[in-house]
């Protein structure tokens, strides 16, 4: 008789359905393009400001930041002096391995040195940094043990050929779902904590913060009600981000929220790079068969 009891061994295949059973590996590629050219975009922020921020006498001295966060981090910067040349050098070498990686020359090779210069330059002056840097960071140490991101669109790959892109077992790109979705719901578990979050006024606090603020917020729009909306929709939004989007009917549909929501969210307010590090997130949902299938398109119109 059926008591509705799943037995331990059904949970056990179900995982390993879940995380090994092989699949294309076209997300991966689409993923590690769009997150080569968020990368990019990232150091050449950083590198803007290289001197003031990571500089020797910079907003951080080093002497500073050796005595009070050097202890506590891992930095490549630790075993340097400190001057602009050591800055130097670790930015080109860091660029060199974005360029890699974009490429898909050595992939898996060079992501995981571009995880150490990241990583230094972040821990270099980490009174910068905001969750979006956390994030991306985490993805990328993820990323680094994902080997056949490159099987498509690389420079290993014929030009104009229509290879299929590798079969493998999916378990990196589903710990890398795992951590986006974790993102979505913790976010929305502290903001449930919060008074103004659960009352509904929290959005019109959060767009008119100067500091933060890109664009003013329509004054047709500025009402009670509108804000209410705003505030409530964006912890649905988050919570069905983390849980609803492992349902295959709902997953496209939140897929084009979430990034509706992001863009909206980067048009109003400064945030540098956290909502662009979100939407980038959101590529890994994307079922591989319609990856290679957008793959094919592009290469078709390209060659």
């Amino acid at each position: 008789m059926n008591d509705g009891a799943v037995s331990l061994h059904t949970l056990v295949r179900l995982w390993n359905d879940f995380m090994f059973t092989p699949q294309s590996s076209a997300t991966m590629v689409v993923f590690r393009i769009a997150f080569s050219v968020l990368l990019l975009v990232d150091a050449i922020f950083h590198a803007k400001g290289m001197a003031l921020f990571f500089g020797p006498h910079g907003v951080l001295n080093f002497a500073a930041w050796k005595r009070e966060f050097s202890p506590r981090v891992f930095s490549v910067f630790t075993y340097t002096s400190g001057s602009m040349t050591a800055v130097r050098s670790v930015f080109a070498l860091h660029f060199f391995c974005i360029f890699c990686v974009l490429l898909g020359w050595h992939t898996q090779l060079f992501a995981v040195v571009l995880f150490v210069t990241l990583t230094s330059i972040q821990h270099r002056n980490p009174v910068i940094l905001n969750s979006g840097d956390v994030a991306m960071r985490l993805m990328l140490f993820l990323f680094m043990f994902e080997s056949n991101a490159d099987s498509m669109l690389s420079i290993g790959a014929p030009v104009g050929a229509f290879q299929n892109a590798a079969l493998e077992e999916p378990w990196c790109q589903r710990l890398m779902q795992l951590l986006v979705a974790n993102i979505y719901f913790k976010s929305m578990y502290w903001k449930l904590l919060g008074s103004m979050w659960r009352e509904g006024s929290a959005v019109f606090y959060v767009i008119n913060i100067k500091r933060y603020q890109r664009l003013r917020f329509p004054d047709f729009a500025r009402h009670p009600f509108v804000f209410q909306v705003l505030t409530w929709s964006t912890l649905v939004i988050w919570g069905s981000l983390s849980s609803l989007i492992w349902i295959e009917e709902f997953r496209y549909p939140l897929i084009l929220i979430g990034v509706l929501f992001h863009l909206g969210m980067d048009l109003f307010l400064k945030i540098r790079l956290f909502q662009w590090v979100m939407m980038t997130g959101l590529i890994l949902f994307i079922n591989p068969a319609d990856a290679e299938w957008a793959i094919r398109i592009m290469m078709t119109w390209l060659w």
